[in-house]
Order: C-alpha cells, then sequence, then structure tokens
C-alpha cells in the first residue's frame, strides 16, 4: 500500500507534486470523520476530486480498514460505508428513528417526483417527528435534544438545517441517506417501528429494543459522537 502511495506521488508533476500527499491525507482524514462529503459543498471540490481520481488506492487503503469507498458522480458525493453492515450499533434508539425517518420520507419525496437537484428534498423538523409518533408511537424530545440530533447528523452529511425556526425549520434530506440506510437495515428498522407502534415488545410499558441499541434515556460518555455506521477510530 505503501508502495502504491509512492507511485502515486512520483507520477505527480508541478505544484500538485508538493501538496499531492497532504491533499490526500487530509481528504482521508475528512471522510473517516465526516463519512459523506459533497463536492458542491465548502471544501469537498478537492476531497471529491481526489477520490474521484485515485479510486483504486483509497478504495485499498479502506478496505484495509474495513470500510467501502462509495463515488455518486450523479449526486457528486463520495463516502464510505462500513463492510459489516448498516446496523446502527452507535445509534441511540430516538437517533436511529430519527434516520428512519429522513429515509421514509426522501422514498416518499422519490415516489412523488418532488425531490430537487442532485437526489435532495425538504421537509421539516415537525413533520420527521410526526412521522415518528405516528408510527413509532415514540414522544418527540425537547427541541434541544431535537436540534442536537440534527447537527450530529448535518455533520454526516445525511442532512442540513436550512434556516433555524424551532419545530418548523426547514431541513433538506441529503442523498447520502439512501447510503447509510440501507434496504436491509431500513426493512428490519421498520418492522421494529411496526412492533412498537401495534405493541408488540413491551415491557413494563417500554418497548423492546433490537440487539446493539441504545435508548435515548440511557446515558452515552459526552463527546461519543461516532459517525453512523462505523467503528470507534482505532
Amino acid at each position: 500500500m505503501l508502495s502504491d502511495l509512492q507511485t502515486i506521488l512520483d507520477r505527480a508533476t508541478g505544484k500538485e507534486a508538493e501538496t499531492l500527499e497532504g491533499d490526500l491525507r487530509a481528504a482521508v482524514r475528512a471522510l473517516w470523520d465526516r463519512q459523506f462529503i459533497y463536492a458542491d459543498d465548502h471544501g469537498g471540490a478537492k476531497p471529491y476530486e481526489l477520490a474521484r481520481r485515485h479510486r483504486p488506492y483509497l478504495e485499498s487503503l479502506f478496505d484495509a480498514m474495513g470500510f467501502n469507498l462509495v463515488i455518486d458522480e450523479r449526486e457528486r458525493l463520495v463516502g464510505i460505508l462500513d463492510q459489516d453492515g448498516a446496523a446502527p450499533r452507535t445509534l441511540k434508539l430516538d437517533e436511529t428513528l430519527f434516520l428512519l425517518a429522513l429515509r421514509v420520507i426522501h422514498a416518499e419525496r422519490i415516489a412523488s417526483f418532488d425531490l430537487k437537484e442532485r437526489g435532495r428534498c425538504d421537509t421539516s423538523l415537525s413533520e420527521v417527528w410526526t412521522l415518528i409518533e405516528e408510527r413509532a408511537q415514540r414522544r418527540r424530545p425537547p427541541l434541544t435534544r431535537c436540534v442536537e440530533i440534527v447537527r450530529r447528523f448535518q455533520r454526516h452529511g445525511l442532512v442540513r438545517a436550512l434556516d433555524d425556526n424551532g419545530q418548523d425549520s426547514t431541513l433538506e434530506i441529503r442523498p447520502a441517506i439512501c447510503l447509510a440506510m440501507s434496504e436491509a437495515s431500513l426493512e428490519s428498522l421498520l418492522r421494529y417501528a411496526q412492533s412498537v407502534a401495534e405493541g408488540a415488545g413491551l415491557d413494563a410499558g417500554r418497548p423492546t429494543i433490537p440487539s446493539g441499541l441504545t435508548d435515548a434515556e440511557d446515558d452515552r460518555p459526552d463527546g461519543d459522537d461516532r459517525a453512523p455506521f462505523r467503528h470507534p477510530e482505532p
């Protein structure tokens, strides 16, 4: 792998030769930290173009760490996905349901031909939590927690807040939601949400949480903001 990197660096010419190694390192760090990067976002063009130009090397690098590199040229995004699958092992229940609701709303927008350019669509914070309340019978958390969840997944390229109007805030669901929430995980979470809505799996008024999930009321150490569907950094 080091020899592959050296070959790439040896082939670089001009100004690129002076910065390529540092640029590649920065792109890898950005993908590891943010998971999905869009070329149209601030600072996203260089990591995206580097991933396109040096795809074989980056695929090999992330494969060695247990991840798949994904590039969507139509939506102009690059990202990484855990090869172990998309089971949301590091998410709290309210975060999992939030992602599920985003995926459902995005699918509904596709079916109604209501997408914006590059596979994006708009919703509102209220619409997301109303969907969760109706289908999963879970009360929405306080507004501060709702905003915290949006900020977490905005960092990872799954959603973006377009304004700040409390529960009426407009959100843009981004196309990486389809990659992060695979069909297998979507079907599993839909079955779980349906079982809660029908009153199944209840114990003393609390739903039985699928293995690996942490309930929203449970504590998680401060600063534990691991990306969805990835292992903690070694």
